[in-house]
């Protein structure tokens, strides 16, 4: 059964269009935490990192080794500087 967990502070659209410069310390950094247990039926989390463009540029799979651990940081650089152009989504999903 797959669960989409929907954070609200995780659909993360950051628009920076007044950037024309590359910035290579630009980031954002994406915390996920929760105050309870993963559920018992996830064996996974899938993070899906898209572009402004809808190209995905980072998709990983998190195996829940333990349901009490939940808490991992993320962070999201850009490729160049049309990244900056647009929003980007971070998607979670449970597996």
């Amino acid at each position: 059964m797959i669960r989409h967990l929907l954070v609200p502070a995780l659909a993360v659209v950051v628009a920076t269009s007044a950037c024309a410069v590359k910035d290579d310390r630009t980031q954002v950094t994406v915390v996920l935490t929760s105050e309870t247990e993963i559920p018992k039926e996830l064996d996974a989390l899938e993070i899906t990192v898209t572009a402004a463009n809808g190209s995905t540029v980072y998709d990983n799979v998190y195996t829940v080794r333990d349901p009490a651990f939940f808490a991992t940081t993320l962070a999201v650089i850009p490729a160049d500087s049309d990244s900056l152009k647009g929003p980007i989504t971070v998607e979670i999903k449970g597996k």
